[in-house]
Parts: structure tokens; sequence; C-alpha cells
């Protein structure tokens, strides 16, 4: 997700290179790249220090928006496929609700990055927004309703 959502590509990877696994992700024609790694049977701690911190400048604006819609509408893909996940386990439609509106929210995000509609005509986009939202609502109203009395 990390190499669409910022607009780069898969460099290379290793697998058990003195105990570490890794991906190297950057662009082609220049001469940065940012490489994930993982270390076995090593938790990495949640200490933040100085040595952890990650800049990535994108000059150029539109280039900018383009790679967080990108990013954004990877992560509702993952958010729904996350709900979607429960659903197949247990069924409970509040699942499946969740899914579908967090996938019609992705959409959104890609359409109004990836069609050149006048800025006046893009609230039309926004509808997904309202029919991932109702969607929601009524889920868990159903799923409430559906509670017996005394179920809390």
């Amino acid at each position: 997700m990390y190499a669409d959502g910022l607009g780069l590509s898969v460099l290379g990877s290793f697998v058990d290179h003195d105990g570490f696994d890794g991906v190297i992700l950057g662009r082609r024609d220049q001469s940065y790249h940012l490489e994930f790694t993982n270390q076995r049977g090593h938790r990495a701690t949640s200490v933040r220090s100085d040595e952890q911190l990650l800049v990535f400048y994108v000059p150029e604006a539109e280039e900018w928006v383009s790679g967080c819609a990108r990013m954004t509408t990877a992560g509702f893909l993952a958010c729904g496929l996350f709900f979607a996940r429960f659903w197949w386990r247990s069924r409970d439609p509040l699942f499946i609700a969740f899914a579908v509106a967090f996938w019609l929210l992705a959409v959104n995000a890609a359409l109004v990055v990836m069609l050149p509609e006048p800025h006046e005509r893009r609230s039309l986009f926004y509808l997904l927004r309202i029919a991932a939202f109702l969607l929601i609502a009524i889920a868990i109203v159903r799923k409430n309703a559906a509670a017996e009395p005394g179920d809390d």
C-alpha cells in the first residue's frame, strides 16, 4: 500500500538477510529509496526517538494531493477488508454494512482525484459519502433494534 500511496515502485526485496526481511521502494529515475525492514524474532518497541523520524517531501502540490488521496483510498480499502473478514466469520450484517461503507468511501476518495471535474461539480462525488454514512447508521439502528431489552 505504501508503494501505491506514495507513487513508488518496488525496487527490490530480500528475505532472511542476516535475520532481516525487507522491501525497497523508490522511483527508478531518482537517487533515493525507502527501505522497510523487519528483524525476525524481534518485536519493535513503541519508544520514539529522533532516529525514527521520516520526512517524505513532495514538492508539487498536485502530486501531494494525489498521493494523499491514494493513501486514503488504500486505508478505506483495508478497513473494508477488515470488516469483511469479521462478516465472513460471523455473518453479522453489521460487519458487511461497515465493509461496504468503507469501500464506498474508497471509491469516493479515488474519484475526487482521478476525474478531472470542475470543483463546483465535484460535490456530486460526495453523495457516495452520504450513502456510506447512511449505510452505517441504518446498520447500527437495525442491530440495536434487533437486540432484546436487557441485553446491554
